[in-house]
């Protein structure tokens, strides 16, 4: 696992599953349960965040879509 880029509130991480597939998960600094457990200001640098990786994923591979 490597870390990506980090925020006060999030972490952008880069990882590879069994099969060797990359993915990238944007995590909240503080633990939740749930995603509705986070604050507005969490839940706001989540999505800056999680656009701020798409955007550096779709620079660098021209994929035609990003799932999230």
């Amino acid at each position: 696992m490597l870390l990506f880029t980090s925020t006060p509130l999030s972490a952008g991480l880069v990882t590879s599953e069994q099969r060797g597939v990359r993915h990238v998960l944007v995590i909240p600094r503080n633990h939740r349960d749930a995603i509705l457990d986070a604050t507005d200001e969490e839940a706001a640098d989540l999505d800056r965040l999680v656009k701020q990786m798409a955007r550096a994923i779709d620079a660098a591979f021209h994929w035609p879509g990003i799932a999230v």
